[in-house]
């Protein structure tokens, strides 16, 4: 996008350092510090989005600059027609938009912000950032959505390669993966087929590559029929799954991994982010077939771009403190033409030598040489974390090594899975995760899912060095259709605090979130309604019966005796509601 961008940098957290309150908010200090904010204003009307509390600062500020004028308010809560005195309108029913457009959310959602202004926002229309937000950068993105925009049109009259393709699982002349009852096979092929079988057969050689990091592998049938393997059944997953850190762990194994396997007397046949599954919170290595004879070998420069898009491009945007537009790209994976613009010249210097320094030893064929590069790049990474909201470190910290119960409704739950027996435990919108940490220490085998990256992040290292029966990931809960390759479901299953967020920010009904735990919940269904209620404001302000006839607790109890042999509800709080319903 080409709109002009400018950026207030105001410190998110430093204005609202008590509350969310604006009565809390050094107003003062915020004027002056957008006092030299250089825009010429002058005749020109603008409009604010988001209506809240940073909307209603954003309000008094740019009303303060010479020549400003506000005519209102864009928000996507369907319940919001005014604010502050002003009308509100929904982004894709403005019929004609401002001179100028002030952002206000926080800055968390700059990126899903910018996605839609990319669609709906003429190039005329200034678009001004009123938070600092050092893990994204707006005028980054637009310059991003530009060279794609020019590439996608230098490839219209060309037959161009699907975005991420060589990515992309399956394929494979050696091996054929499929999935029965929950279970992983390999049939083997006729590609290298006296290979893949003579390894396979080979107990010890077997025993000392899942040693390595290969995944947990059997014989399932060897005959005239030909050779099928078992592997240990893990969590479908994609790098797009994986926090900063676990891309890190991740990265770092896979060298590991070729190094060990290269000096085993091994090859791999590629490098893809495919052939690397977490089992719990450990790597494996899972592409089996992917393993050949060291006369296989092949440093090509194919293989070693592949290398770079799959796993240096992602971290060099992690180490430049751009986890937000990594997390955008990762499913597709940048080119260095596309990066480099990206990266500050602390970090492009050091990739763009690393680079060079890998197209030698490929050209010399030193691998042991290149992965040390590599390694040592990789030593060189940090992951950092936002102190920007509820989302942040500080917030999760406390509750991470506290694995005793606080307060009625985590004793509620833990009472509920020993009563129902429950082995394993979905945790959908975990937050920090307070409840998969209780789980997984008494024992139970837990998921927990959520957006908020560095919750996901901090969670998944507590459990990496703790050894606890706990998978974090980072999912979209909102569309998320359950595990099919292979097939899971759990013995029960969490929607906690979470109903309500499904309900009225990403629009689903409560019909389809039961058609959700449907495909993922064996026996056990906890799901948690929060009243409309002043204690509970963004309830309260997005809630209409109109729109949402089937979020109240009559209803939502009808709808699960539909489909569980039993339900009990348990009154929390005045507000909450825990639905419990029961299989079998």
């Amino acid at each position: 996008m080409n709109n002009r961008i400018l950026c207030m940098e105001l410190d998110y957290t430093a204005t609202f350092r008590k509350s969310f309150a604006l009565a809390d908010v050094d107003l003062d200090a915020a004027a002056r510090s957008v006092a030299g904010f250089d825009s010429s204003f002058g005749g020109k009307r603008g409009l604010i989005y988001g209506a809240g509390a940073s909307g209603a600062l954003a309000l008094r500020l740019v009303s303060g600059l010479p020549g400003a004028e506000i005519a209102g308010f864009l928000d996507v809560a369907p319940a919001k027609t005014a604010f502050e005195g002003l009308p509100v309108t929904h982004p894709a029913r403005l019929a004609h938009w401002p001179d100028y457009l002030v952002v206000a959310v926080c800055p968390a959602n700059y990126l899903s912000v910018m996605k839609t202004l990319a669609l709906l926002a003429p190039e005329s229309c200034d678009l001004i950032f009123l938070w600092r937000y050092e893990f994204f950068d707006p005028r980054a993105w637009a310059r991003l959505g530009a060279a794609q925009a020019g590439l996608r049109d230098s490839c219209a009259s060309t037959a161009c390669v699907p975005e991420g393709a060589a990515d992309l699982p399956g394929g494979d002349n050696r091996g054929r993966v499929y999935f029965e009852d929950g279970r992983t096979f390999r049939a083997i092929l006729e590609q290298d087929y006296a290979f893949y079988r003579d390894l396979a057969r080979d107990a010890g050689r077997m025993a000392r590559l899942m040693e390595l990091g290969l995944v947990t592998t059997w014989i399932h049938a060897d005959g005239p029929q030909g050779l099928v393997l078992e592997h240990q059944s893990l969590l479908a997953q994609s790098r797009a799954n994986w926090s900063a850190s676990q891309y890190l762990d991740a990265a770092r194994f896979f060298v590991g991994f070729w190094e060990a396997v290269a000096r085993e007397g091994y090859s791999l046949q590629d490098c893809h982010t495919d052939n690397v599954l977490f089992a719990r919170s450990r790597p494996r290595f899972v592409d089996f077939c992917s393993i050949g004879p060291a006369e296989a070998a092949c440093l090509s420069g194919p293989l070693l771009e592949s290398f770079f898009r799959a796993w240096v491009h992602p971290l060099a945007l992690v180490a430049a403190r751009q986890t937000t537009l990594m997390r955008d790209t990762v499913r597709r994976t940048l080119g260095w033409e596309e990066l480099a613009p990206l990266l500050t010249p602390e970090v492009a210097a050091p990739v763009a030598a690393l680079r060079a320094r890998s197209e030698e030893r490929f050209a010399a064929r030193d691998l042991p040489g290149f992965l040390a590069g590599v390694r040592a790049w990789l030593d060189g990474v940090t992951v950092a974390y936002s102190a920007v909201g509820w989302n942040s470190e500080g917030y999760q910290a406390a509750g991470l090594g506290e694995l005793r119960p606080e307060g009625g409704k985590e004793e509620l739950v833990l009472e509920l899975l020993a009563r129902h027996g429950a082995a394993s435990f979905l945790d959908l919108g975990c937050n920090k995760g307070r409840f998969s940490l209780l789980a997984a220490s008494r024992g139970v085998e837990t998921v927990g899912l959520d957006t908020a990256e560095s919750l996901i992040d901090k969670l998944y290292l507590h459990a990496r060095d703790t050894g606890l029966p706990l998978t974090a990931f980072i999912e979209d809960v909102a569309a998320f259709g359950g595990y099919r390759k292979p097939e899971r479901r759990f013995d029960a299953v969490a929607y906690l605090a979470l109903v309500h967020h499904l309900v009225f920010t990403f629009g689903k009904t409560v019909s389809q979130v039961l058609d959700q735990a449907d495909a993922l919940c064996r026996r056990v269904l906890l799901l948690e309604y929060v009243a409309p209620h002043e204690s509970e404001p963004f309830v309260l302000s997005n809630y209409s019966p109109a729109h949402h006839p089937e979020y109240n607790p009559q209803t939502i109890e009808a709808l699960m005796r539909e489909r569980y042999d039993a339900v009990e509800a348990h009154v929390l709080c005045p507000t909450r509601t825990l639905f419990v319903g029961v299989r079998g």
